[in-house]
């Protein structure tokens, strides 16, 4: 009884050890993660604008079926202070950012 107890502890410390052991692995995998998407919207079935923040840049990319297609690079701090700017003029509606810049590009679906 005693060698069976014994065991059972052995096998319960070596799954908790290894289960410390991924967690940690995967926490350093998550902060070394460099892509961050700050806003997607979906314009249509299938169109969609993503806002993707990639080191210190903000890219917005139109998707498309399967084909991607850059419409603007903005430096993080531009990003930052438009938001704010867009926050501050447009309390009342509260619309995001992506459909202020779908507005502005008045992207269509074209079939």
């Amino acid at each position: 009884m005693f060698f069976i107890l014994f065991v059972f502890t052995l096998i319960i410390i070596g799954a908790y050890i290894t289960t410390k052991i991924v967690a940690e692995k995967s926490n350093f995998i998550q902060r070394t993660k460099r892509i961050k998407i700050l806003e997607k919207t979906i314009l249509s079935s299938n169109m969609s604008v993503i806002a993707l923040m990639i080191n210190e840049k903000v890219y917005v990319v139109l998707q498309h079926y399967k084909t991607t297609q850059l419409l603007d690079i903005i430096d993080k701090n531009e990003w930052n202070k438009s938001l704010e700017d867009f926050n501050k003029s447009d309390k009342k509606n509260q619309k995001s950012t992506i459909k202020y810049i779908k507005e502005i590009f008045r992207l269509d679906d074209h079939k």
